[in-house]
Order: structure tokens, then C-alpha cells, then sequence
């Protein structure tokens, strides 16, 4: 079975080749006006189409960003209009919805709700993401020529399968480990009585 990842064709890029070098915009390359909700939807689906698979017509649509806003996962639009804030928001959920359930991701968006802190955490979001897809995806597909060669590619892309997978958990755990800690750190801080009571 033919991994879905690399295109067959030579010269043409591939998904894996688009991943490594994807560069997601900036805080301060989102654009500074107000924005009407096909036009986030328009930037939101134009810019994360490697990130999903190419039967999905739309990564998001206005019923999901209404439902985020109903949920409070991320603020209400002032006037029916989106903002720098909204946009960066809706690209981590974006990305994040394909491991995380939109509690959890609900959950990360808490911890930098100041628009100062949004910015900081999106630039490093992205970052983060694109060392960790340009790491993953530059290696490209094992090639081996000989008939014994291609029965150990498949064996190691087996191994690689399950390693990947393997370490995708952990690390989904780990988060959650993360979020619970905070979550109960946030519940014993409201607990205590303030220091002047004490």
C-alpha cells in the first residue's frame, strides 16, 4: 500500500514535501483589519490544506466557528467581525482538532487569553509545529531497489508506523497530564482563602 503522503509523480510535490516546508503566517503577518467570516474561512482553508487529507473539501466551515464561539473555545466576534486574535485561534484549533477533542483544546486557549499572550503563544505554536513537521517530513520515503531491499523498507516503515504512533500517545497523554495538573492547581488557588485571611 502506497503511502498517501507522497505523490507518485516525479518532480511534483507531494503532502509530505508541502508539510516540511510549510511556514504558517505570523501574528503580525495576519491582517490588521477586521475580517468577515468567509474571508477567515477562505484564509483558514486556503493556507492548512496540507494538513488534511485531499478528499476533505473544507478543514472548517461557519457552523464550526459559530459552535467554537457558542462553546466560548474562543471570544464572540465584534460585529460580525474577526480579528487578528480570532484568526490565530482558529488556526491552532484548526490544526489541533485532528488529536485533541475541543475541550482539551479549549482548555490550552484558557491559559493565554490576553491578546499579548495570544500572539506570543501562536508565533511559538507555529514555530514549534514547523521544526517538528520539517524534522518528521524531510526525511522523505525509504527506497530500497533489490527485492530484499523492499521487503526491509516495509518492515521499517512498519516499525516507523508503530514508533510514530507510539509517541503520538505519549505525548497526546502527556498533554492531557498537563492540562489536568493546571486544571487542579487552578481549583486549589480558588479553595485557599486569601492571604489576609490567613
Amino acid at each position: 500500500m502506497e503511502n498517501e503522503l507522497y505523490d507518485g509523480e516525479k518532480n511534483a510535490p507531494g503532502r509530505a514535501e508541502a508539510l516540511a516546508e510549510l511556514q504558517l503566517p505570523r501574528y503580525g503577518q495576519l491582517p490588521a483589519i477586521d475580517l468577515y467570516l468567509d474571508q477567515v474561512i477562505s484564509i483558514l482553508n486556503g493556507t492548512l490544506k496540507p494538513f488534511f487529507d485531499q478528499g476533505e473539501d473544507k478543514i472548517i466551515t461557519g457552523a464550526m466557528v459559530n459552535n467554537y464561539v457558542k462553546h466560548k473555545v474562543i471570544q464572540a466576534p465584534k460585529k460580525k467581525r474577526y480579528q487578528r486574535t480570532h484568526l490565530s485561534c482558529l488556526f491552532m484549533i484548526c490544526i489541533l482538532k485532528k488529536i485533541f477533542s475541543i475541550g482539551e483544546i479549549a482548555e490550552m486557549m484558557k491559559m493565554d487569553a490576553k491578546e499579548a499572550e495570544i500572539s506570543a503563544a501562536y508565533d511559538q505554536f507555529c514555530q514549534e509545529l514547523e521544526n517538528a513537521l520539517a524534522l518528521r517530513f524531510s526525511q522523505g520515503p525509504l527506497k530500497q531497489e533489490t527485492d530484499e531491499g523492499k521487503q526491509e523498507e516495509e518492515r521499517e516503515q512498519d516499525r516507523l508506523v508503530w514508533s510514530c504512533a507510539a509517541l503520538a500517545l505519549a505525548n497526546k497523554l502527556y498533554v492531557q497530564k498537563l492540562l489536568h495538573d493546571r486544571q487542579q492547581k487552578e481549583k486549589n488557588a480558588m479553595l485557599l482563602p486569601p492571604l489576609e485571611e490567613r
